[in-house]
């Protein structure tokens, strides 16, 4: 009888911690762009770009210049690469891409509005010119 209240007591303790404990999921990908390069696409003046690796972890550590190598083997000579910060220039075109980890908290169950919008591939762009003002929205 001792003997089972032990193991009851011992069971309870183990599910407890385990709930209350939970687990962190974290996976390491390196985004790759696989496309052929663009024939015949030659923008005057160049698209200005920009790759920002916001990651806390940044692993692996080549992720952004490894996507701005792909993009510049896609896209050549119509893409000119910036810093992230540097303000657009009136009368250029600027894409900003800034890398973020996804991440889970199994124990929390909670899921923020942030990592939602993120993970399903949503972007928002602006751009003034002489033909006025252009704001665009994109979501995948």
């Amino acid at each position: 009888m001792l003997k089972s209240k032990r193991m009851n007591i011992a069971m309870a303790l183990v599910i407890v911690l385990a709930a209350f404990t939970g687990c962190a999921t974290e996976r390491h990908i390196s985004p790759t762009l696989s496309e052929a390069p663009r024939t015949g696409l030659d923008l005057k003046p160049p698209i200005l770009g920009a790759v920002f690796d916001g990651r806390t972890s940044q692993e692996p550590k080549d992720a952004a210049a490894q996507l701005q190598a792909d993009l510049s083997r896609i896209y050549g000579s119509s893409i000119e690469w910036n810093e992230y910060f540097i303000k657009t220039p009136p009368g250029r075109v600027s894409v900003r891409i800034r890398m973020v980890m996804l991440g889970a908290s199994f124990g929390s169950r909670l899921i923020s509005t942030t990592a939602f919008a993120n993970a399903v591939s949503s972007a928002q762009g602006n751009a003034i010119g002489p033909w006025g003002a252009v704001v665009g929205s994109v979501s995948a």
